[in-house]
């Protein structure tokens, strides 16, 4: 865990970024063990950290709120996706109404994993569906042309040395991945010839 940290703070750094960590260790170190646990169903007693997240957008007033949208099915971004769709609910509640999430609340799609199972719609999702989003709550792609950070989002990933091995083998490699998603993401956003990212944004009916 301090290297992870050390790692954040130096991609902080080089991304001029701020970093708050909100004290929920890694999957690792609450009990998973092995990539059938890390990648299979979040155990019934480690809930999403809903109220946390709740609590931290409140205080941060932030315009938008990215969480992983749980492709791989690794247990921490299965969590983290889960406490944001919870979140699209609160709005939902006739007594009370609280602020409502839409639109506020964006899901990206977690790398390596998306490139690794060829992600290329959300019907690619288990089940065909993101789980726990209102029926009245839909998803819409946004895409950012990163044609001119491609090269800088690969230095940035390097920084996280505990990781470049196990998912890739070498920071060669590595960069080979991430510019083949993002040209494909950017074939399917009609940017051919480029690179992109694709956000998927939560938009009620």
């Amino acid at each position: 865990m301090a290297r992870r940290r050390l790692e954040d703070e130096r991609f902080a750094a080089f991304a001029e970024a701020s970093v708050l960590w909100l004290d929920l260790p890694d999957a690792v170190f609450r009990g998973y063990e092995g990539d059938d646990q890390l990648l299979g169903t979040p155990r019934t007693d480690d809930a999403p950290p809903v109220d946390l997240v709740r609590r931290e957008i409140a205080r941060l007033e932030p315009q938008r709120v990215y969480l992983p949208l749980g492709i791989g099915g690794h247990v921490d971004h299965q969590l983290a996706r889960d406490a944001g769709a919870a979140l699209l609910h609160d709005a939902r509640k006739w007594v009370m109404p609280g602020p409502d999430y839409t639109g506020m609340i964006a899901f990206y799609e977690d790398f390596p994993y998306a490139y690794w199972e060829d992600f290329g719609r959300l019907e690619d999702m288990p089940g065909g569906v993101v789980p726990g989003i209102p029926a009245d709550v839909s998803l819409t792609a946004e895409f950012a042309d990163i044609g001119d950070q491609i090269e800088r989002k690969i230095r940035g990933i390097a920084l996280y040395e505990s990781q470049i091995e196990r998912l890739f083998d070498d920071p060669r490699a590595m960069g080979a991945a991430v510019r083949a998603y993002g040209a494909k993401v950017a074939e399917l956003g009609g940017l051919s010839g480029g690179y992109a990212e694709r956000y998927w944004v939560t938009t009620r009916a």
